[in-house]
């Protein structure tokens, strides 16, 4: 599993670790390796539901590099940085031209949300792609429905996801 060693590289660690510190008191949704490996579980689960052949190295490698550009505070596009950073790291641990080009695609993608019945009319007429699978993962990897700070967040109503439909795995 090449995706491993990404977590072993001193470029992925420090940025990571400047993230965790600039979101140590943030109220709304963090982005640390708990969503990074939540976004990366429900688009291997979406891919297998839709029947697209995935292969995990290049799903858990972007999952990992997704959101990485937000140590940059300065930052107005956290993606493209993102995607800078995924072709800095991604050589050294294993990954090739052709699967890097496959990641930053997912990466520089995967900002956008859709309505939770939305989600649900493409999951169940199995309308996706990686790209959609990889996106909607990362909106639905948040926990709305728990969180202290949704009455605030800027997210759209129909965008949150609410304990009610939590059961979203499942119901194709």
């Amino acid at each position: 599993m090449m995706y491993h060693k990404i977590l072993e590289n001193s470029n992925y660690k420090f940025c990571l670790n400047q993230i965790n510190e600039l979101e140590k008191d943030r109220i709304y949704c963090r982005h640390g390796l708990d969503h990074f490996f939540t976004v990366a579980e429900i688009s291997m689960i979406l891919t297998k539901e839709s029947g697209i052949d995935a292969d995990e190295n290049i799903i858990f490698g972007a999952a990992l590099l997704h959101d990485l550009g937000r140590y940059d505070i300065a930052a107005d596009n956290h993606e493209a940085i993102s995607c800078q950073l995924a072709k800095k790291i991604l050589p050294d641990c294993g990954y090739n031209t052709v699967e890097i080009e496959k990641i930053v695609e997912l990466i520089s993608s995967h900002r956008g949300r859709y309505s939770i019945s939305k989600i649900q009319e493409l999951r169940n007429t199995k309308q996706l792609d990686l790209k959609e699978c990889f996106r909607i993962a990362d909106q639905i990897s948040r926990k709305c429905f728990e969180c202290q700070a949704i009455d605030t967040c800027k997210w759209k109503e129909e965008e949150k996801l609410h304990f009610e439909i939590v059961q979203l795995q499942g119901e194709t």
